[in-house]
C-alpha cells in the first residue's frame, strides 16, 4: 500500500512567509525613500516646466522681457 500525502510541510510554509516578509520590507523601504525625496523632485519639475514655458514664449514671440 502506497501512502501519498498532499500538502505543504510547516517548514515550506515558513520559508515562503519569510521570503514574503523580506520582499515586503524592501518594498516599504523603497516607498519611504521615494516619499521623502518627492517634494524636492516636484519643485525641480515645476521649475523646469516654468523655464521651458518662458523659453518657448521667447522663441515664439522673439521677446523674453516685456516692454515697459
Amino acid at each position: 500500500m502506497v501512502n501519498i500525502t498532499k500538502g505543504f510541510t510547516i517548514i515550506e510554509i515558513m520559508i515562503v512567509v519569510a521570503i514574503i516578509g523580506i520582499l515586503a520590507s524592501v518594498a516599504i523601504e523603497s516607498l519611504n525613500r521615494a516619499k521623502t525625496n518627492a517634494p524636492g523632485e516636484i519643485i525641480e519639475d515645476d521649475t523646469r516646466m516654468n523655464i521651458n514655458g518662458v523659453l518657448h514664449t521667447c522663441d515664439q514671440y522673439g521677446v523674453c522681457v516685456p516692454d515697459d
